[in-house]
């Protein structure tokens, strides 16, 4: 572990991340080292993006608290630098230099309404649940809007830091969220993504409401993937494409290259893929058992199915 010293992360989907968090828990550096943490700098539109699938994610008992608990981790064993990284920005590592294509400061009109659409269905549902008797969602909600997600050019305390990663690892046992509240009862989901929610959110959502939860929930994931990191490296090595729609996708390429040796395929290999889509010597879709019956759809659009690997197909995969 003595060369690692960049950590970037696309998007904080669980499954995108935690196993960097887990990672964290088992560094061992002979001296304290520096490591860069990239990630995206999100919109100046679309800060609440974060905030809101924070606090729906909290009361479903169903995930920890964004680049905060990652970093306030790796900070135990390392002084962490962060970078948020929006299109144009570049960075070194692996004796590279990567450029962002994706997510950009500034929002189109149509990408915008609909990610503040997104928001404003949370918080209608929080409104009507809290009526309803059940202040849960409006509270996680007060509490991730007074601390908003890192990203913009005011970045938070250490302090902060570490607070908000006691309360995801609080919210994550099932615990009190905040020091002297009750936790609701319920199970926990431990599946990535929006799946697992309707398990999640049985036990803490009233049943006449857990449609428009699970909806809410889908959305800001769709949400959060179109604010993916897409970035590739000058010399044409490799592309990434985190889990970016193929609506983004089409406004990502422009400036990449036509052919790169590797591709990640974006979603673990789920979405049609936009016209002029890159080619590759090698595409591999980091995925998982749920992920592979989609794959086909994939090879389709992507018209190299020789060169397009599926790793819930082969194991794991090293290019050089």
């Amino acid at each position: 572990m003595q060369r690692l010293d960049s950590l970037v992360v696309t998007h904080f989907d669980a499954d995108h991340w935690h196993g960097l968090r887990l990672l964290a828990d088992n560094l061992h550096f002979a001296k304290r080292p520096t490591l860069n943490l990239y990630y995206p700098r999100l919109p100046d539109r679309a800060p609440q993006i974060a905030d809101a699938t924070l606090a729906l994610l909290v009361t479903s008992r169903f995930a920890g608290v964004r680049s905060l608990e990652l970093a306030t981790a790796l900070e135990e064993v390392a002084t962490v630098d962060r970078h948020p990284l929006a299109r144009g920005s570049e960075f070194e590592a692996c004796d590279r230099v990567w450029e962002v294509m994706w997510p950009p400061e500034q929002l189109s009109r149509a990408l915008g309404e609909r990610l503040e659409r997104a928001v404003r269905l949370t918080e209608d549902l929080a409104e009507q649940l809290d009526r309803a008797g059940h202040p849960t969602l409006r509270r996680n909600l007060e509490e991730a809007y007074e601390r908003p997600f890192p990203g913009g050019d005011d970045q938070p305390t250490r302090e902060v830091a570490s607070e908000l990663a006691l309360q995801g690892r609080r919210a994550a046992r099932g615990q009190a969220a905040t020091e002297g509240r009750q936790p609701d009862r319920g199970m926990r989901a431990s599946a990535s993504g929006v799946h697992g929610l309707e398990a999640a959110s049985a036990a803490v959502i009233p049943e006449r409401f857990r449609g428009a939860f699970i909806d809410a929930s889908k959305r800001l994931a769709a949400a959060n993937n179109d604010l993916s990191l897409v970035f590739h490296d000058k010399g044409g090595s490799l592309a990434v494409f985190g889990d970016a729609s193929r609506q983004v996708l089409r406004s990502a390429l422009r400036g990449m290259r036509m052919k790169y040796r590797a591709v990640l395929a974006p979603h673990h290999g789920t979405y049609p893929l936009p016209a002029g889509f890159p080619s590759a010597e090698v595409c591999i879709a980091q995925a998982g058992d749920r992920h592979v019956e989609r794959w086909p759809t994939h090879v389709a659009g992507h018209r190299q199915p020789r060169s397009c690997i599926n790793t819930a197909q082969v194991g794991t995969i090293s290019v050089w």
